[in-house]
Protein backbone atom coordinates (compact mmCIF):
# COMPACT_ATOMS: atom_id res chain seq x y z
CA UNK A 1 0.00 0.00 0.00
CA UNK A 2 1.50 3.36 -1.03
CA UNK A 3 1.87 6.71 1.06
CA UNK A 4 -1.42 8.56 1.05
CA UNK A 5 -2.46 12.42 1.17
CA UNK A 6 -6.01 12.39 2.36
CA UNK A 7 -8.77 14.64 1.93
CA UNK A 8 -10.20 14.74 5.20
CA UNK A 9 -12.25 18.42 4.85
CA UNK A 10 -12.40 21.97 3.21
CA UNK A 11 -12.23 24.84 5.49
CA UNK A 12 -12.63 28.51 3.61
CA UNK A 13 -10.39 31.20 5.52
CA UNK A 14 -10.19 34.70 5.48
CA UNK A 15 -10.47 37.12 2.02
CA UNK A 16 -7.59 39.16 1.63
CA UNK A 17 -7.54 42.24 -0.67
CA UNK A 18 -5.31 42.10 -3.40
CA UNK A 19 -5.18 45.57 -4.58
CA UNK A 20 -3.67 47.23 -7.05
CA UNK A 21 -4.41 50.47 -9.47
CA UNK A 22 -3.14 50.42 -13.49
CA UNK A 23 -3.63 54.59 -13.02
CA UNK A 24 -7.72 55.01 -13.74
CA UNK A 25 -9.12 52.21 -11.03
CA UNK A 26 -8.82 50.02 -8.05
CA UNK A 27 -8.20 45.99 -9.01
CA UNK A 28 -9.40 43.68 -5.95
CA UNK A 29 -8.30 40.43 -6.45
CA UNK A 30 -9.96 37.67 -4.16
CA UNK A 31 -9.61 33.80 -4.13
CA UNK A 32 -13.59 32.95 -3.36
CA UNK A 33 -13.03 29.30 -3.62
CA UNK A 34 -9.90 26.34 -3.72
CA UNK A 35 -10.46 22.54 -3.65
CA UNK A 36 -9.68 19.32 -4.88
CA UNK A 37 -11.48 16.00 -6.97
CA UNK A 38 -8.85 13.87 -5.14
CA UNK A 39 -9.91 11.77 -2.65
CA UNK A 40 -6.09 10.38 -2.09
CA UNK A 41 -2.98 10.88 -3.69
CA UNK A 42 1.17 10.43 -2.92
CA UNK A 43 3.67 12.46 -2.49
CA UNK A 44 5.65 12.23 -5.84
CA UNK A 45 1.80 12.61 -7.34
CA UNK A 46 0.12 15.17 -8.93
CA UNK A 47 -2.67 16.79 -7.07
CA UNK A 48 -5.72 18.29 -8.85
CA UNK A 49 -6.72 21.46 -7.81
CA UNK A 50 -9.10 24.14 -8.55
CA UNK A 51 -8.81 27.76 -7.53
CA UNK A 52 -11.40 30.66 -8.09
CA UNK A 53 -10.64 34.12 -8.33
CA UNK A 54 -12.19 36.87 -8.39
CA UNK A 55 -11.79 40.73 -9.34
CA UNK A 56 -13.71 42.83 -7.33
CA UNK A 57 -12.30 46.00 -8.33
CA UNK A 58 -13.32 48.30 -10.69
CA UNK A 59 -10.62 48.10 -13.12
CA UNK A 60 -9.44 44.83 -15.43
CA UNK A 61 -6.67 42.96 -14.25
CA UNK A 62 -3.94 42.03 -17.04
CA UNK A 63 -1.93 40.06 -15.12
CA UNK A 64 -1.70 38.12 -12.33
CA UNK A 65 0.18 35.46 -9.83
CA UNK A 66 -1.35 32.20 -8.46
CA UNK A 67 0.91 30.08 -5.63
CA UNK A 68 0.04 27.17 -4.07
CA UNK A 69 1.39 25.66 -1.05
CA UNK A 70 1.02 23.07 1.49
CA UNK A 71 0.99 24.25 4.75
CA UNK A 72 1.36 22.80 8.67
CA UNK A 73 -1.24 25.49 9.90
CA UNK A 74 -3.32 28.94 7.75
CA UNK A 75 -0.77 30.84 7.43
CA UNK A 76 1.29 30.86 4.03
CA UNK A 77 5.54 31.17 4.81
CA UNK A 78 8.60 30.49 3.29
CA UNK A 79 8.71 27.39 5.25
CA UNK A 80 5.59 25.88 3.28
CA UNK A 81 6.08 22.72 0.64
CA UNK A 82 5.27 25.10 -2.56
CA UNK A 83 2.91 22.78 -5.05
CA UNK A 84 3.28 25.98 -7.59
CA UNK A 85 4.03 29.29 -8.79
CA UNK A 86 1.93 30.49 -11.93
CA UNK A 87 1.53 33.60 -13.80
CA UNK A 88 -1.61 34.20 -15.54
CA UNK A 89 -1.71 36.40 -18.75
CA UNK A 90 -4.86 37.64 -20.21
CA UNK A 91 -7.87 40.07 -18.61
CA UNK A 92 -9.23 39.83 -15.73
CA UNK A 93 -12.39 42.14 -16.02
CA UNK A 94 -13.60 44.07 -12.74
CA UNK A 95 -16.82 42.09 -12.15
CA UNK A 96 -15.63 38.69 -13.07
CA UNK A 97 -14.45 35.53 -11.89
CA UNK A 98 -12.04 32.82 -13.45
CA UNK A 99 -11.81 29.25 -12.54
CA UNK A 100 -7.98 27.23 -12.76
CA UNK A 101 -8.28 24.11 -13.05
CA UNK A 102 -4.88 22.21 -13.11
CA UNK A 103 -2.72 19.37 -11.37
CA UNK A 104 0.86 19.58 -9.31
CA UNK A 105 2.98 17.82 -8.38
CA UNK A 106 2.86 16.70 -3.93
CA UNK A 107 6.67 17.32 -2.98
CA UNK A 108 8.33 14.12 -2.59
CA UNK A 109 10.20 14.99 0.85
CA UNK A 110 7.00 16.36 2.62
CA UNK A 111 6.35 15.40 6.34
CA UNK A 112 3.72 13.04 7.55
CA UNK A 113 1.08 15.48 9.19
CA UNK A 114 -2.01 17.63 8.70
CA UNK A 115 -1.21 20.29 5.67
CA UNK A 116 -3.33 23.07 4.33
CA UNK A 117 -3.63 23.77 0.99
CA UNK A 118 -3.28 27.32 0.40
CA UNK A 119 -3.88 29.61 -2.77
CA UNK A 120 -2.38 32.69 -2.76
CA UNK A 121 -3.34 35.04 -5.54
CA UNK A 122 -0.84 38.86 -6.29
CA UNK A 123 -1.68 41.21 -8.92
CA UNK A 124 1.92 41.82 -10.70
CA UNK A 125 0.86 45.35 -12.61
CA UNK A 126 0.74 47.33 -9.69
CA UNK A 127 1.71 50.94 -10.01
CA UNK A 128 4.12 53.31 -8.67
CA UNK A 129 1.02 55.21 -6.77
CA UNK A 130 1.90 55.74 -3.04
CA UNK A 131 -2.33 54.90 -2.55
CA UNK A 132 -1.91 51.57 -4.00
CA UNK A 133 -1.24 48.03 -2.11
CA UNK A 134 -0.74 44.64 -2.75
CA UNK A 135 -1.56 41.69 -0.46
CA UNK A 136 -2.98 37.83 -0.88
CA UNK A 137 -6.16 36.18 -0.65
CA UNK A 138 -5.78 32.73 0.93
CA UNK A 139 -7.97 30.12 0.89
CA UNK A 140 -7.41 26.23 2.61
CA UNK A 141 -8.17 22.77 2.35
CA UNK A 142 -7.25 20.39 5.44
CA UNK A 143 -5.59 17.81 3.82
CA UNK A 144 -3.74 14.54 5.66
CA UNK A 145 -0.80 12.85 5.12
CA UNK A 146 -0.34 9.03 6.61
CA UNK A 147 2.55 6.45 6.12
CA UNK A 148 1.83 3.22 3.94
CA UNK A 149 -0.57 1.60 5.93
CA UNK A 150 1.88 -0.86 7.34
CA UNK A 151 3.16 -1.24 10.52
CA UNK A 152 6.57 -0.79 11.54
CA UNK A 153 7.28 -4.17 12.73
CA UNK A 154 5.62 -5.11 9.03
CA UNK A 155 7.77 -2.89 7.51
CA UNK A 156 10.81 -3.86 8.47
CA UNK A 157 9.79 -7.52 8.21
CA UNK A 158 8.53 -6.90 4.19
CA UNK A 159 12.07 -5.54 3.98
CA UNK A 160 14.06 -8.28 5.01
CA UNK A 161 11.87 -11.05 3.50
CA UNK A 162 12.13 -9.48 -0.13
CA UNK A 163 15.74 -9.27 0.25
CA UNK A 164 16.64 -13.06 1.07
CA UNK A 165 14.10 -13.30 -1.52
CA UNK A 166 15.92 -11.24 -4.03
CA UNK A 167 19.59 -11.49 -3.41
CA UNK A 168 20.56 -15.08 -1.84
CA UNK A 169 22.61 -16.79 -3.78
CA UNK A 170 23.11 -13.57 -6.73
CA UNK A 171 26.88 -13.14 -7.95
CA UNK A 172 28.18 -10.45 -5.43
CA UNK A 173 29.57 -7.35 -7.78
CA UNK A 174 30.77 -3.77 -6.65
CA UNK A 175 28.67 -1.38 -7.55
CA UNK A 176 25.43 -4.69 -9.07
CA UNK A 177 22.12 -3.21 -8.44
CA UNK A 178 20.57 -6.47 -10.02
CA UNK A 179 20.66 -10.27 -10.02
CA UNK A 180 22.10 -10.91 -13.28
CA UNK A 181 24.91 -8.14 -13.21
CA UNK A 182 25.49 -9.36 -9.90
CA UNK A 183 24.41 -6.91 -6.28
CA UNK A 184 26.76 -5.17 -3.47
CA UNK A 185 25.71 -4.42 0.42
CA UNK A 186 24.37 -1.32 -0.32
CA UNK A 187 22.51 -2.35 -3.30
CA UNK A 188 20.47 -5.71 -1.20
CA UNK A 189 19.15 -2.21 0.78
CA UNK A 190 18.42 0.34 -2.46
CA UNK A 191 17.32 -2.12 -4.66
CA UNK A 192 14.93 -4.05 -1.93
CA UNK A 193 13.38 -0.71 -1.14
CA UNK A 194 12.75 0.41 -4.71
CA UNK A 195 11.09 -3.56 -5.19
CA UNK A 196 8.95 -2.50 -2.62
CA UNK A 197 7.90 0.55 -4.24
CA UNK A 198 9.99 3.37 -2.34
CA UNK A 199 11.54 5.23 -5.00
CA UNK A 200 14.47 5.27 -3.19
CA UNK A 201 17.90 6.53 -5.43
CA UNK A 202 21.30 5.08 -5.51
CA UNK A 203 23.46 5.80 -3.14
CA UNK A 204 26.63 3.75 -2.03
CA UNK A 205 26.78 2.08 1.82
CA UNK A 206 28.98 5.39 2.77
CA UNK A 207 25.89 7.38 1.20
CA UNK A 208 23.64 5.21 2.89
CA UNK A 209 25.20 5.56 6.30
CA UNK A 210 25.68 8.67 6.68
CA UNK A 211 21.81 9.28 6.02
CA UNK A 212 22.34 10.80 2.15
CA UNK A 213 21.03 9.62 -1.10
CA UNK A 214 23.12 11.62 -3.41
CA UNK A 215 21.09 14.58 -3.53
CA UNK A 216 21.62 15.17 0.01
CA UNK A 217 18.20 14.31 0.97
CA UNK A 218 18.10 12.28 4.24
CA UNK A 219 16.98 8.35 3.88
CA UNK A 220 15.70 8.42 7.36
CA UNK A 221 17.59 6.30 9.83
CA UNK A 222 17.13 5.70 14.35
CA UNK A 223 20.42 4.45 15.70
CA UNK A 224 19.76 1.61 16.99
CA UNK A 225 22.68 1.07 18.94
CA UNK A 226 26.37 -0.36 18.47
CA UNK A 227 27.13 -3.70 17.11
CA UNK A 228 30.95 -2.86 17.75
CA UNK A 229 32.88 0.00 17.87
CA UNK A 230 36.57 0.08 16.24
CA UNK A 231 37.73 -3.09 17.81
CA UNK A 232 41.36 -3.67 18.24
CA UNK A 233 42.33 -7.42 17.20
CA UNK A 234 41.73 -10.60 19.15
CA UNK A 235 38.86 -8.18 21.26
CA UNK A 236 36.14 -10.72 20.35
CA UNK A 237 32.45 -10.40 19.52
CA UNK A 238 29.73 -11.77 21.82
CA UNK A 239 25.91 -12.16 20.38
CA UNK A 240 25.24 -10.05 23.61
CA UNK A 241 26.44 -7.00 21.38
CA UNK A 242 23.10 -7.91 18.93
CA UNK A 243 20.41 -7.72 21.92
CA UNK A 244 19.15 -4.23 21.06
CA UNK A 245 18.63 -5.41 17.04
CA UNK A 246 15.74 -6.11 14.79
CA UNK A 247 15.03 -8.16 11.99
CA UNK A 248 15.74 -5.61 9.19
CA UNK A 249 17.76 -3.45 10.79
CA UNK A 250 21.54 -2.82 8.62
CA UNK A 251 24.73 -3.42 9.91
CA UNK A 252 27.60 -1.17 8.28
CA UNK A 253 30.71 -1.90 8.08
CA UNK A 254 34.27 0.24 8.04
CA UNK A 255 36.83 -2.18 7.02
CA UNK A 256 40.18 -0.11 7.41
CA UNK A 257 38.62 2.21 10.45
CA UNK A 258 39.08 5.16 7.92
CA UNK A 259 35.15 6.55 8.95
CA UNK A 260 34.13 5.82 5.16
CA UNK A 261 31.43 2.93 5.49
CA UNK A 262 32.26 0.10 3.21
CA UNK A 263 29.44 -2.42 3.83
CA UNK A 264 26.03 -2.89 4.49
CA UNK A 265 24.37 -6.29 5.83
CA UNK A 266 20.72 -6.76 6.79
CA UNK A 267 20.14 -8.41 9.83
CA UNK A 268 17.09 -11.22 10.00
CA UNK A 269 17.29 -12.41 13.60
CA UNK A 270 16.02 -16.11 13.84
CA UNK A 271 15.29 -17.36 10.50
CA UNK A 272 14.55 -21.12 11.40
CA UNK A 273 18.48 -22.16 11.16
CA UNK A 274 20.64 -19.84 12.75
CA UNK A 275 19.50 -17.19 15.56
CA UNK A 276 21.24 -14.35 14.63
CA UNK A 277 21.29 -14.84 10.72
CA UNK A 278 22.06 -12.04 8.39
CA UNK A 279 22.02 -11.59 4.84
CA UNK A 280 25.28 -10.47 3.23
CA UNK A 281 26.04 -9.47 -0.43
CA UNK A 282 29.84 -11.13 0.69
CA UNK A 283 33.31 -10.97 -1.56
CA UNK A 284 34.35 -13.72 0.53
CA UNK A 285 31.61 -16.25 -1.08
CA UNK A 286 31.05 -14.04 -4.07
CA UNK A 287 27.42 -14.26 -3.47
CA UNK A 288 24.72 -13.26 -1.37
CA UNK A 289 25.16 -15.89 1.60
CA UNK A 290 23.20 -16.11 5.19
CA UNK A 291 25.89 -15.56 7.67
CA UNK A 292 25.78 -16.83 11.27
CA UNK A 293 26.66 -14.35 13.72
CA UNK A 294 26.75 -17.26 16.59
CA UNK A 295 29.75 -18.63 13.98
CA UNK A 296 32.88 -17.27 15.22
CA UNK A 297 34.46 -18.19 12.17
CA UNK A 298 31.74 -16.97 10.22
CA UNK A 299 33.38 -14.29 7.24
CA UNK A 300 31.18 -11.31 8.48
CA UNK A 301 31.30 -11.86 12.00
CA UNK A 302 35.50 -11.74 11.67
CA UNK A 303 34.39 -8.67 9.27
CA UNK A 304 32.80 -7.44 12.71
CA UNK A 305 35.25 -8.22 15.26
CA UNK A 306 38.30 -6.80 12.89
CA UNK A 307 36.30 -3.68 11.88
CA UNK A 308 33.84 -0.77 12.84
CA UNK A 309 30.60 -1.72 12.66
CA UNK A 310 27.73 0.09 13.16
CA UNK A 311 23.99 -0.59 13.48
CA UNK A 312 21.06 1.85 11.80
CA UNK A 313 17.54 1.24 11.85
CA UNK A 314 15.54 1.95 8.61
CA UNK A 315 13.21 4.59 10.25
CA UNK A 316 9.84 3.38 8.51
CA UNK A 317 7.87 6.59 8.25
CA UNK A 318 10.46 9.02 7.17
CA UNK A 319 10.78 6.21 4.08
CA UNK A 320 7.12 6.08 3.48
CA UNK A 321 6.73 9.95 3.64
CA UNK A 322 9.74 10.77 1.24
CA UNK A 323 10.07 7.68 -1.27
CA UNK A 324 6.40 6.26 -1.43
CA UNK A 325 5.98 5.82 -5.60
CA UNK A 326 3.01 6.53 -7.52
Amino acid sequence: MRNRLIVVGILLLFLVNCNGNDGTGRINLVVTDVGTSASAIAPNEALPVSVTIQNQGNQTASSYELTLVLSSDSTYDQSDYLLANVTITGPLPAGTSTTIDDSYVVPGAIANGDFYLIAEVSYLAISTDSNSTTSSTVAALTVSVIEDGLTDTEFAENFADQAVASWLGVEYTPGGRDAITGIDGAGTVLVTLQQLNYAVPDTNADGLYNNQDGTSQAFGFTQAGFVAEARTAGSGFSSDDLSAMQKGDLIFLDYDLDDIWDHAAIYLGDDGTHTHAVLTASDYHDEGVIADLDDDNDALTQDIVWSQAVVKRLDHTAIAAVYSAP
